[in-house]
């Protein structure tokens, strides 16, 4: 059944080059999704510090990357077609554990999220999550991933006018990671939901990816100044 969904999703109409292609940059996201969380963990651990970094927002990108895995494996479609949502899930653990260590993050709210996130990923690719509502909870994962994966670092770094100790690059890659996967969605899924998700994920990273790009020039002009003055 989930061969079938996936074979009745994927647009029939595709060129067989642009489906290669389309393939090929699959795998090249994925193996670019390898090193995109590398340069905040790397950040992070340089200086100690996850000054400005929200737990909000990259718990509630962790859970959202849980349900679209789960959802694709579900559905049957290619690893190419998603195996950097489960790369990135990896990396967003291992950030959360930082923001854990190093933040000022409760011991009861970090067992509570810890154990919510297992249960529910536990739940998810078990055979007790219906598919309609594996369906509508990637529905609502999209919404999720705005309001609270994405939002609350977008409003965390207007309210403190800099984006802190998030790392440029690895924004950079999130952006380019999103672009790619509309072009391989429109190609070899054509799932609307999944469309959806990538390019919303995509506008919403780009905000991010303009906001350190003004805090990396502010810090630039303001250690310059000393110098020229």
């Amino acid at each position: 059944m989930a061969t079938a969904a996936a074979a009745a999703a994927a647009p029939a109409s595709a060129n067989p080059l642009v489906s290669t292609l389309a393939v090929v940059v699959g795998w090249l996201v994925i193996a670019g999704s390898c090193i995109r969380s590398l340069p905040q963990i790397l950040r992070i651990l340089k200086n100690n510090s996850v000054k400005g970094l929200s737990l909000t927002s990259f718990s509630s990108e962790l859970l959202c990357y849980i349900i679209t895995v789960a959802y694709n494996l579900a559905n049957g479609y290619a690893f190419s077609t998603f195996g950097d949502t489960a790369i990135c899930a990896v990396q967003n653990v291992i950030i959360v554990a930082l923001i854990f260590r190093l933040g000022s993050v409760r011991r009861g709210t970090q067992a509570a999220l810890t154990a919510g996130l297992a249960a529910t990923g536990w739940w998810l690719f078990s055979a007790r999550c219906p598919p309609a509502v594996l369906t509508a909870l990637q529905a609502g994962s999209v919404a999720l991933l705005a309001l609270g994966g994405r939002l609350p670092q977008i409003l965390l770094n207007l309210r403190r006018g800099d984006s802190g100790e998030l790392s440029l690059l690895s924004c950079a890659l999130s952006l380019a990671g999103n672009l790619a996967r509309v072009f391989t969605t429109l190609t070899l899924v054509g799932d609307p939901i999944i469309l959806g998700s990538a390019a919303l994920q995509a506008i919403l990273n780009g905000i991010l990816t303009w906001q350190t790009v003004v805090t990396a020039q502010r810090l630039r002009s303001q250690t310059s100044a000393p110098q020229a003055a």
